[in-house]
This record gives C-alpha cells, structure tokens and sequence, in this order.
C-alpha cells in the first residue's frame, strides 16, 4: 500500500468528467456539515467534499469566499494570501499554506475563475487550481510548490429566503514527505474549520 502522497494523473481531479458522481461516499456530519470523499487514481490522496447550508445570501458568501487578500484573516493554515493580477473573470493568487511541524509550509500561485457564475440567478461557481509556471516564476523553486490543488465553491439559494445551499470541494497532495494518512486526516479537518469559520465571519455582518 503506498502510504506517500503519490502524483495524481490529473493536476486537477474536478475537471468535467475527470470525478464520477456515484464515486462520492458519505463519510460523516460534522454540526449541519456533510462530508464526503471520492477516490483518485493514481493518488493515495482522496477528493473531499463538504456541503452545508449557510444562513446569508449567495452574494455574502461570495463575497467571503473571492475576498483573497483577506484571507488570513479567517481562513485556517493560510498564513499569506493576494491577488497578484487579474484578467476578467480570472485572479492568479498567491498563498502560504502552514503545516504542523516539522514538515514546510508550501507556497504556490493558485488560478481562480468564477466564470461560470451567473449573479442574476443567484447562482456563484469559483473553480480554482494550482499555476506550476506562475508558482515556479515567482518562487524560483519547486520544494515548497505543492504537486496538486485544486477545488471549488458551488453556491446557490437555498429553500428558505436568505440562506445559501453550498458546496466546497478541495484536492491537495502537498507532495515532498508528507505521508498521504496525514494529509487526509489534516484536510477532513481543514473543511468544518474553514466552514466554521465563515459562520462565525457572518455574524459580523
């Protein structure tokens, strides 16, 4: 059994038809959030999916969510985080990312596109994965860079006014030496974190 993280076949898992739907398995509930997790050839690295309903708008999710330049504000292990260009639908982001010790934190340059949103219906899809060139071109190194990220957020009303029916979808496989039951158990608990951590922002609201 390979117990490393291993490359994935494709960089990014989410693209269309690369994820069956019958492949996710319900793993638990964790306070009103659904997780779920899909096996990845190639990968001892698991896609994770949580879905959960927020008590706010579409349009303040969103606005969390795309706020990158503030996301160390809130956001758990993100300990750096900005924009660095945008053309049209499309932000190209720099972040940090910690891990406990004694592994390193990784850093890359992520490519975020909300392009298939559609405001007037309500409806927000940002999709993001991870730029090796742009990574490589600003880090001049690829040991911190991590081998795959990629995800996205599916925001759309929910039954009742006022509420947001969401879906977050998260691939990581950091590479280097993290062992691939470790990056499993830190991303199941990474999704109610960061969940937890946009109820406690919509309160400031």
């Amino acid at each position: 059994m390979n117990t490393q993280a291993a490359t994935p076949i494709s960089r990014n898992p989410f693209a269309e038809g690369n994820l069956s739907p019958e492949g996710w398995i319900a793993t638990e509930t964790v306070d009103g959030i659904r997780l779920y997790r899909h096996e990845i050839d190639g990968s001892a690295i698991p896609a994770l999916r949580a879905e959960t309903l927020f008590q706010a708008t579409p349009q303040q999710i969103y606005e969390i969510i795309s706020d990158y330049d503030h996301f160390t504000a809130f956001v758990p292990q993100v300990e750096k985080s900005r924009i660095l260009k945008q053309a049209g639908n499309t932000l190209w982001v720099y972040q940090r990312l910690s891990f406990p010790p004694p592994f390193a934190a990784r850093q890359y340059v992520l490519q975020s596109s909300d392009q298939l949103s559609r405001p007037e219906k309500l409806y927000f899809r940002v999709n993001w994965t991870l730029d090796q060139e742009q990574s490589r071109e600003l880090l001049g190194t690829k040991d911190s860079i991590p081998t795959a990220f990629a995800g996205f957020w599916e925001l759309r009303p929910g039954q009742k006014d006022h509420t947001t029916a969401t879906t977050y979808a998260v691939y990581l496989d950091p590479g280097g030496k993290l062992p691939a039951w470790l990056v499993d158990r830190g991303t199941r608990r990474l999704l109610p974190a960061l969940i937890t951590a946009i109820r406690k922002k919509l309160q400031r609201f």
